[in-house]
């Protein structure tokens, strides 16, 4: 995406063809690397660089457009534009970003570590209680624990209330709950976190045509917003925007036109 708007978004001031900044071409083609087919070329630098100035788009999107400012040099970036043709989609990272299995590990349907949103609230428990590791080190009960290390605290940094999580942060690191106490209260605040999610589930499942109309909506909003994007896709590689309005300018300039 990045290389698309620095190939296809990047804008060359017209003034830097111009008579007066032939000085200024002369150092751009010292510092732009040209093409083979173009380095042995018996013209002058301004000649070369205002017959092609996809050069400089060019350089851009091998080097990044940051880059390639610095490279032009602060007298010289007043020449050089960039519109973000396509936008690029921002990381939003949560305070969980991604839970753990039961096991640890990453939750994998494959390693059979996973919780399901479908699971009733007996298996749930069950999973907790029987399967969900803990602090590798807390052996015994009186061994002080690290939370920060444990799959249940972070289950608990989710699904539980602040005034829990401060509690299950306190008592493992001072060993005043154990490993089974703090494992039935964050079941307990996930299964009450997931009987909402549960319910829904059914009501869909009761009624199958209401997903089919969700998905055929959101299919209709994705088209559009698809239009929209290749339509400043199609009007940045072909400039077809300005291609449809060269025949209405043609006519209208014609003889007899009005």
């Amino acid at each position: 995406m990045r290389r698309f708007n620095a190939h296809f978004g990047f804008e060359v001031n017209k003034d830097l063809f111009q008579a007066d900044n032939l000085e200024r071409l002369r150092e751009l083609k010292k510092i732009i690397p040209l093409p083979p087919y173009l380095q042995d070329l018996a013209v002058s630098a301004e000649e070369t660089l205002t017959r092609n100035p996809w050069i400089f788009g060019r350089r851009a999107s091998e080097i990044g457009y940051s880059n390639f400012l610095e490279e032009v040099g602060q007298r010289n970036q007043k020449f050089f534009l960039m519109h973000s043709v396509l936008q690029e989609p921002a990381y939003l990272p949560t305070e969980t970003p991604r839970l753990p299995g039961l096991d640890g590990r990453r939750m994998a349907k494959s390693y059979g570590n996973a919780i399901w949103l479908s699971d009733p609230p007996t298996e749930i428990r069950t999973k907790v209680l029987k399967h969900m590791m803990t602090d590798p080190q807390r052996v015994r009960r009186t061994d002080p624990g690290r939370p920060e290390v444990c799959p249940v605290f972070a289950y608990h940094k989710l699904f539980s209330p602040r005034e829990t999580i401060a509690w299950a942060d306190q008592g493992c690191r001072t060993a005043s709950i154990g490993c089974v106490e703090c494992k039935n209260a964050m079941a307990d605040n996930l299964i009450k976190w997931i009987e909402p999610v549960q319910t829904r589930r059914k009501e869909f499942e009761a009624h199958p045509q209401q997903v089919w109309d969700i998905l055929d909506a959101g299919s209709d909003e994705a088209r559009k917003a698809a239009k929209r994007t290749m339509k400043r896709v199609r009007n940045a590689i072909f400039k077809s925007e300005d291609a449809r309005k060269r025949p209405s300018a043609a006519a209208g300039n014609a003889p007899g036109g009005s």
